[in-house]
């Protein structure tokens, strides 16, 4: 009887206990924990900063360069010699971006170029150009006098070529004349240098 009246206060005390937790305890979380974490992204975004470098290997493999993208929206592009151990911004970016502007017409400010695509060329006659897509364009600039040029657009091989073509085959039972159109896969030759 002792154990049996035991085990009943120990019901009772466990129901009491639940029934005066705060409901907080047992339900979802509110409206304010939810946009309490929806903006953790936002606060928590531009936090590390230079944290991955993606290198672009040119010259040989013996050059690289890479672009750090700082605290509201600035661009610093970097240069490294792999033989050498030296590491220097690839460019002057305030003549680049006054030199694009004057060429596009486009407000461009040093501190955020818009270069994509970016790839460095060492010319036979020792003439260095950076060659990059900005506003939608191609374009080159003589690192020696910062002149900035519109690239020729060359036709991509799809433009050029038909992405299908129709051939002629048999079928399963050698009937003549099924037209089928296959695609075709161009190879696209890599520029290196």
């Amino acid at each position: 009887m002792h154990s049996a009246f035991h085990r009943l206060i120990v019901v009772f005390v466990v129901v009491v206990l639940f029934a005066a937790a705060p409901t907080d305890v047992w339900s979802q979380g509110t409206r304010a924990d939810y946009q309490r974490a929806a903006e953790l992204p936002r606060l928590s975004s531009n936090k590390v900063l230079r944290w991955k470098i993606e290198p672009h290997w040119f010259a040989d493999n013996m050059r690289m360069w890479y672009r750090n993208d700082g605290r509201d929206g600035r661009r610093d592009f970097v240069v490294v010699d792999a033989t050498g151990g030296e590491r220097r911004e690839a460019f002057d970016h305030s003549r680049l971006a006054e030199s694009l502007a004057k060429a596009s017409g486009e407000t461009v400010d040093p501190q955020q170029l818009p270069l994509e695509r970016l790839n460095f060329v060492d010319m036979p006659d020792g003439v260095n150009e950076a060659r990059f897509t900005a506003f939608g364009k191609r374009w080159r600039c003589s690192l020696d006098s910062y002149e900035v040029k519109k690239s020729r657009q060359r036709r991509s091989p799809a433009t050029r070529f038909p992405a299908t073509r129709a051939r002629t085959t048999t079928s399963a039972d050698h009937e003549a004349g099924a037209a089928v159109r296959a695609p075709i896969r161009i190879a696209r030759p890599m520029v290196v240098g």
